[in-house]
């Protein structure tokens, strides 16, 4: 039998996908409002100003889907360190604690 190259997984807590999501519709909005395309729907995102105020709403949403997956790779991290150190034979790890 031949071995099977395992795939990485893509693990990502559902409320920075819904903001990554945010952040690349405003990146959109952004570039249609640059492109002059609201200005019949809505004057106030027409120009330059409009395609920022998007723009930075895409940063500010990326930045804020960024703070619950950092979290959660880092809890990732620590769990696999507590594991390996639960094999290795570590008495004060978080696993080991009641």
């Amino acid at each position: 039998m031949a071995d099977r190259i395992e795939e990485p997984e893509f693990d990502m807590p559902i409320t920075a996908l819904l903001l990554f999501a945010a952040a690349l519709l405003s990146l959109i909005g952004a570039g249609l409002a640059a492109w002059g395309f609201f200005a019949p729907i809505a004057p106030w995102l027409d120009g330059t100003n409009g395609a920022l105020a998007l723009l930075v709403s895409a940063v500010a949403f990326a930045g804020s889907g960024a703070f619950p997956w950092v979290l959660y790779r880092l809890q990732q991290q620590e769990h696999a360190t507590a594991e390996f150190k639960a094999k290795a034979g570590a008495s004060d790890t978080p696993l080991s604690r009641p």
